[in-house]
């Protein structure tokens, strides 16, 4: 479609019609004037005016796809264009206004978008930094949804223009376990008194991040909150974690 458009417009172009026109009015006249001037044959005269139709052709279609090219280029930049123009007003704008953890399980988070588009597919993107024998850290992700009592809609999306809305969801730890040879996915704590179970005492850097796709389905994030140097021992009690940490936002 994009050749036959590149096409239809250098053919519908004035100047090329032009040229066309000109090309054979100067093809034949040639051929007019040198069997007057030279008196050939009429054999002659045809294989005289082809050879030189062919060349005059040649020279025009590799004109014609010359300007054919250059329409199809412009088309590209235009249509680059129109595209980035297009994600710029769909793009939304995500701020978090107050960040929560509840028993290292649950996050609740307010959200604003002050872009032009929706914020879709909301949820927590959670990235552990740990090194052990036994497993293998991937990252974990869980929905957000909207939890307003005023708004009787349990959606995971943010339109443009709202303001501090309240949202909640889990916070997943995912890895791969070696002894167990199968991927797992728990909350926080429950990993927690895995690392214990398997090292006794270990450190951890937890970092939660709001993930979101616009209508186009690009995606981003924005950090939620981060801790460092969590100290996990098997001494460590499920709801003591969260009294003990300082989470730094």
């Amino acid at each position: 479609m994009r050749l036959y458009d590149s096409l239809s417009a250098t053919f519908n172009n004035k100047n090329v019609q032009i040229l066309f026109l000109a090309l054979v009015v100067f093809t034949w006249s040639f051929g007019l004037i040198t069997i007057i001037s030279l008196g050939i044959s009429d054999e002659n005269f045809l294989n005289t005016t082809s050879s030189f139709a062919n060349v005059v052709i040649s020279a025009a279609l590799a004109y014609l796809y010359t300007k054919m090219m250059s329409v199809q280029n412009k088309q590209a930049s235009i249509q680059g264009t129109q595209t980035e123009l297009l994600r710029a007003n769909h793009a939304p704008s995500i701020d978090i206004c107050s960040v929560n953890i509840v028993n290292n399980n649950e996050i609740q988070v307010e959200l604003s978008n002050f872009g032009n588009g929706i914020a879709q597919d909301l949820q927590t993107e959670t990235e552990v930094e740990y090194s052990a024998d036994w497993c293998i850290m991937n990252v974990g992700y869980s929905s957000l949804k909207l939890s307003d009592d005023d708004i009787n809609d349990e959606r995971d999306i943010l339109q443009p223009g709202e303001r501090c809305l309240p949202y909640k969801g889990n916070v997943v730890v995912k890895f791969y376990d070696k002894e167990e040879d199968r991927e797992q996915k728990m909350t926080i704590s429950g990993f927690f008194r895995e690392v214990a179970r398997h090292d006794g005492e270990s450190k951890m850097s937890i970092r939660v991040n709001v993930y979101y796709e616009n209508i186009m389905g690009n995606s981003d994030c924005d950090e939620a909150f981060v801790s460092t140097d969590l100290v996990i021992d098997e001494e460590t009690e499920f709801g003591a974690i969260s009294k003990d940490v300082e989470l730094e936002f």
